[in-house]
């Protein structure tokens, strides 16, 4: 598939998914066409023929545009990266609702929290550029559906330090940007889509702050590695949690359906 379809293939994929969760009431004027966007407010990508991917410094300055147009909309950082670039996070809330609140809070989200994390691999970065154009769309009253369905919460550029080493040879068997695109892995070479457990970069410590999680939870059924742990343990179709701390030591097994505060304690307890 062609980068330009690519994108607009991962738009309508999101935008539908979204829209999926609240779906528009009946006799809702449908959305206007995207064919129709005006100059102005097409995105880097689109201006280039999707030849080229917007820089750091230009999908942050697009999105200011867009918080400063869409008041459901802010802009903010929720972290710094190894070579010290702000991690950006884009939230689009139609209580606007910025940050987690108490339960029973009047300020309260009451809407699915949908959370879109982008460039993880700085290369592949057609969903920052599908991002980019949904939420244009909605700074200019378009697929008003999604706001009605889920507060977004995005990562435009994960790997934010990857994402500005381009090159046209970084993963010379993609099919574009033509003009380059960037780097697999972080300033200090760790991918990212590796260090989810051990949170060894900034960047994902910073990610996993910013999903308000003090650990990260990992369905062992599905991963290779962790088979012959739950052979080891006997533990094979039992609902359970397990705490494992990185010397490979279970501390804790929780059997059944447990509580998450619970689980947070035996987190605590195992550190």
């Amino acid at each position: 598939m062609r980068p330009a379809r690519l994108v607009a293939a991962v738009a309508a994929v999101a935008a539908f998914a979204l829209a999926a969760l609240c779906p528009p009431a009946a006799g809702a004027a449908p959305a206007p066409p995207g064919g129709d966007v005006p100059r102005e407010w097409l995105t880097p990508a689109e201006v280039s023929g999707f030849r080229s991917t917007p820089s750091y410094a230009e999908t942050i300055a697009f999105l200011e545009r867009l918080a400063k147009r869409l008041p459901e909309m802010k802009l903010s950082y929720y972290g710094t990266s190894g070579e010290g670039r702000r991690m950006p996070v884009v939230v689009v809330s139609k209580e606007r609702v910025f940050a987690p609140s108490p339960a029973g809070s009047a300020a309260r989200e009451r809407r699915p929290v949908v959370m879109i994390q982008n460039g993880i691999h700085a290369g592949e970065i057609d969903g920052k550029d599908a991002c980019l154009m949904i939420l244009r769309d909605l700074a200019l009253g378009r697929r008003r559906e999604i706001l009605d369905a889920a507060t977004l919460v995005v990562l435009p550029i994960y790997n934010v330090d990857g994402h500005e080493r381009v090159s046209l040879y970084n993963r010379p068997n993609q099919d574009g940007p033509a003009a380059g695109m960037g780097f697999r892995t972080t300033a200090n070479g760790l991918d990212l889509n590796r260090d989810s457990m051990k949170l060894a970069s900034a960047e994902a410590r910073a990610g996993a702050a910013a999903s308000h999680v003090g650990y990260v939870s990992i369905n062992v059924f599905h991963q290779r590695a962790g088979i012959p742990l739950l052979h080891k343990l006997g533990i094979v179709d039992t609902p359970a949690v397990l705490v494992v701390t990185r010397r490979r030591s279970v501390t804790a097994e929780l059997k059944g359906f447990v509580d998450r505060n619970v689980v947070a304690q035996a987190v605590s307890d195992a550190r």
